[in-house]
This record gives structure tokens, sequence and C-alpha cells, in this order.
């Protein structure tokens, strides 16, 4: 049986658990999602420290949303685009952190620099509306067409649409 650096089976890290019998013996037994999960996320995996937070956001305790925040920042650190963009959404919001809107904005442009578009569509509103920043329109084009674009298959949470209505305001409002 191979271990790994804290002792423990790597099959634990494949969704098995282990547990010793009182000779020593082990045993194992399947993991219910929510652990396998959290393992795959402690062993470094970004994909499951985005899951992870995604399950801890859903909690309303500041405590929840802190630990969330904390998942979530392991994976945007990775590079995980979604990660990037939602802890952008946190700093945004003040969801699990304190509002940022300068740290916010940095997350959605690593982000953005992925091709992700709600972080296009966050980045381009935040210098369309000006609050909290100068207002660019010239900015805020460029990545509202980008975000449009980036969501030509509809797969976001709406961004192409929301771009797009944007877009028609900046023409009618010249």
């Amino acid at each position: 049986m191979t271990l790994d650096d804290d002792g423990r089976p790597r099959q634990a890290f494949l969704g098995v658990e282990y547990r010793k019998s009182g000779n020593g013996d082990l045993s194992y037994f399947f993991s219910p999602r929510e652990r396998w999960v959290k393992l795959m996320a402690e062993v470094g995996d970004a994909e499951s420290q985005y899951d992870l937070r995604l399950d801890l956001s859903f909690y309303s305790a500041k405590k929840q949303k802190e630990e969330a925040v904390s998942w979530f920042r392991k994976a945007a650190e990775q590079g995980h685009a979604e990660a990037e963009y939602h802890l952008g959404r946190c700093y945004r919001d003040g969801e699990g952190v304190a509002p940022d809107l300068s740290e916010a904005i940095r997350w959605f442009e690593k982000a953005a620099e992925q091709n992700n578009s709600d972080a296009l569509f966050s980045l381009g509103f935040i210098y369309y509306a000006g609050k909290g920043i100068k207002r660019d329109w010239k900015k805020a084009r460029g990545l509202l067409e980008r975000a449009v674009e980036a969501d030509k298959d509809g797969w976001s949470n709406g961004a192409g649409d929301k771009a797009r209505k944007c877009l028609r305001e900046m023409d009618e409002n010249g």
C-alpha cells in the first residue's frame, strides 16, 4: 500500500476512506460526495476547491461564507477562471470578505483574461456605471462586446444578454 506524505493511504484521495481495526487491519469504504470533494480540495485540486466553495456559499452563516471564500481563493490562485470571477463577486458584494472594489476588479480582470463572459460583463458594467471608479465608456464598450462574443453559446449566467442591453443603452444615450 502506498502512503501519502501524511501517512494516509493514497486511495483516500480517490474518494475512498479507511479505518484501522483493533488488530491494525485497514478497512475501506467509499466517501460521500462532500467528503470526497473536500479531500480533493485539501490536496490542491482547483476544481474541487471551486466546488467546495459553491457548496458552502449557500449557507448564510458568516463563518461558512468566510470558509467558502478561502476555498475559492485557493482555486482562483491556481488560475481557475470561474473561481476568479466568483472571488471578484465576493469582494464586489462583500460576501465573506469586506467589500473592496479594487480587489474585485483585480479578480475580474484575471478571469476576463481567460475570456470568462461573466467577468467580462461585470468588469464592463463597472466601467459603464462608473460607481466607485471613473466612468470609461470606451473601456466598458470593449469589455461588453467581448462578453457578448464570449457568451455566444449562452452558457453563462446571462452575461451576453446583459452586455447587449448595456450596449443598446450606450448607443441610445450616445
